[in-house]
């Protein structure tokens, strides 16, 4: 924890660093810490200077007694105008906050609306856009009466619709990328992966925007003013110091130049802030993209006693691990005591078909899972034992789990740069130019080419293949023990797919870096694993050598093997009846296969079949795997 704590700092430090160095930001920061401290001070420093009548010395040009002159009552033109700086401020930031909170909780809820009445609600904002935030400001304080509460409020609603248009766009975009989508298959309700795992996201460019509106703010709030809408005498405002200055614009300018500048001195540095936040936040800050729930299995929830001992000498042991998801019909367990082994440098795949549990056991491995998903059982090992991404690479810890993912294009935010993607994933600490550094290794070591050409183009710029070897690059980055590779090759073309396989296998015998391979296609996986593990309705039914998968002894395993497609002539016929497999809602009862098994009998429907040590090395749960290895 303490070198996560000192990461974070030093990248703090680098983004506070590089924001200084920037001249706009720097500008921008003292122009604006200049206008709070005027509003802080002015009115009690020089109220009494800016409210004093002189009407000998009214309309008089600068002066040493008025540096900026007088106004037609004689009153201290920028004494009034300092003063005028905490309201006029005060009411630009008011009505921002009503804005931003307005939009953002409107945006939110019609990006969880139904898909008509989101579409009702984006064409109407689309609607209010067309009219300047003026227009819209100048039509709820004529309803409600001119005053300064009105054109708070009448901005605020005007900027409601701008903020709410960018909450549901980007809250659209992110809950289809796969860091959202784990949350979801997981059981968190719609709700909560908005609040949780999408508006954090988005947080920096609604704080950049709000920057920036903030000037858009005074601007109008002072338009309102100057219109008559806005503060009325006694107070004032720079909009009604710019009404009052009009009338005696020939006479004393300085009375109606002064406000105007202050108004546009608070829209340029806003802008320039905004500018400047907005490029550090891009070029040092990790994106929510890669922001994942990384938690101890063993701390989730706790659950029954491990199945057997783990072993001290796995880099991965896994004993008695279970998830369970809330769903409508009740409490389904997806993953249902699953234990396995995975040794250092070792190739582990997993198969099964869909709804089998293999993704779910790698998730909750990995540490994903969502509010409403609970695990329990025991991970042990160097794998558990480490935290991705906390340290830098002379620290001697290495990252302990890596996840690719099984579509890359839905990984990559597609408006950032490939290379600004994949250094996110850097250990923290390195400077941008180590980060970039060590990506164009990584590219080079997956074999993509001009790696430095590469890391500068958009994700639509590369094949399918390119994009996934530039994640398996990205989860190179932290020295990972183990990589977790979800369906790598899907939607990928045969060449491709093979091009990948080789390089994770590649990976895998150079770097002693084990893998974990999770696929539908049992012919692939025995061609690039040593061991094969079996799921079937969340528990693993076989594990396996790759070599002997011919000599399978679990039905089901046998099924798979008969329903791979053949190069030349029929494949063989399948080997269970017709069916799904039993939903996640089903009762530990027996063996789940038992509905679709040929060999089934009355004790595979009564009891669940312990995990038997076969001569071969595997292990099989299955009542009657002595007939099925006879009858193969």
């Amino acid at each position: 924890m303490t070198a996560l704590r000192d990461a974070s700092r030093a990248r703090r430090r680098t983004a506070w660093t590089r924001f200084l160095r920037s001249p706009g930001g720097l500008f921008s920061l003292a122009i604006l810490a200049a206008l709070v401290l005027t509003a802080v001070l002015a009115p009690a420093l020089l109220s009494e200077q800016a409210d004093t009548r002189d009407f000998m010395s009214a309309t008089q040009g600068p002066s040493r007694e008025h540096l900026l002159g007088t106004d037609a009552l004689g009153r201290d033109v920028l004494a009034r105008t300092l003063v005028a700086t905490r309201l006029s401020l005060v009411m630009a930031v008011v009505a921002t906050a009503i804005g931003s909170g307005l939009g953002i909780t409107l945006g939110a809820a019609l990006a969880l609306a139904p898909g008509r009445v989101r579409s009702v609600g984006a064409r109407t904002l689309d609607g209010m856009l067309a009219f300047p935030s003026v227009l819209m400001g100048i039509f709820v304080a004529a309803l409600l009466g001119p005053g300064t509460t009105s054109a708070v409020l009448g901005i605020g609603i005007a900027l409601t619709p701008q903020f709410a248009r960018i909450t549901m766009n980007k809250t659209l975009s992110l809950v289809a990328e796969d860091y959202v989508r784990l949350a979801e298959v997981m059981g968190v309700p719609r709700r909560l992966v908005i609040v949780r795992h999408v508006l954090p996201n988005i947080a920096e460019s609604i704080g950049v925007i709000t920057l920036v509106t903030i000037g858009e703010a005074t601007i109008a709030v002072s338009s309102l003013s100057f219109l008559g809408l806005g503060v009325r005498a006694p107070d004032y405002d720079w909009g009604q110091l710019l009404t009052d200055g009009i009338t005696s614009f020939q006479l004393t300018p300085w009375a109606a130049l002064a406000p105007a500048a202050m108004i546009t001195l608070v829209g340029v540095s806003t802008s320039l802030l905004g500018d400047a936040v907005a490029r550090v936040l891009n070029q040092s800050a990790p994106r929510g993209a890669v922001r994942r729930l990384r938690r101890a299995v063993a701390a989730a929830v706790p659950g029954r006693a491990a199945t057997a001992p783990t072993d001290p000498d796995a880099l991965l042991s896994v004993r008695g691990l279970r998830v369970e998801v809330d769903t409508a019909d009740g409490v389904g367990a997806p993953v249902r005591d699953v234990s396995f082994d995975i040794a250092p440098g070792e190739m582990v795949g997993v198969v099964g078909e869909s709804g089998s549990g293999k993704t779910m056991t790698a998730l909750a491995v990995a540490g994903l899972r969502g509010r409403r998903t609970r695990v329990s059982g025991e991970l042990a090992g160097a794998a558990a034992r480490r935290r991705p991404g906390s340290t830098t690479p002379t620290s001697g810890d290495a990252q302990s789990i890596a996840f690719v993912f099984q579509d890359p294009m839905s990984s990559f935010n597609p408006l950032l740069r490939i290379g600004t993607q994949v250094a996110e994933g850097a250990p923290r600490g390195l400077s941008r130019a180590e980060r970039a550094r060590l990506v164009e290794r990584r590219f080079a070591d997956v074999h993509i080419s001009a790696p430095a050409h590469r890391m500068r183009q958009f994700p639509h710029e590369l094949s399918g293949g390119m994009r996934q070897r530039a994640m398996i690059a990205g989860a190179l980055l932290g020295e990972p023990a183990l990589i977790v590779a979800d369906e790598p090759t899907t939607s990928l073309d045969v060449t491709t797919q093979a091009q990948i396989m080789i390089m994770l296998r590649q990976i895998n015998q150079e770097r002693s870096t084990a893998v974990l391979l999770i696929s539908h296609d049992i012919a692939l996986v025995s061609q690039h694993c040593q061991r094969i593990l079996v799921m079937y309705a969340g528990r693993i039914v076989e594990e396996l050598p790759a070599s002997r998968v011919q000599d399978a002894a679990h039905p089901y395993t046998r099924a798979l093997v008969a329903a791979t497609p053949a190069m030349f002539g029929r494949a063989d016929e399948p080997l269970t009846d017709a069916g799904p497999p039993p939903p996640v809602t089903a009762p530990d009862a027996g063996c789940a296969f038992a509905a679709r098994c040929p060999l089934a009998t009355e004790i595979c429907h009564r009891e669940i079949p312990d995990p038997t040590t076969l001569a071969s090395g595997g292990r099989v749960a299955c009542w009657h795997h002595d007939e099925a290895e006879v009858t193969s």
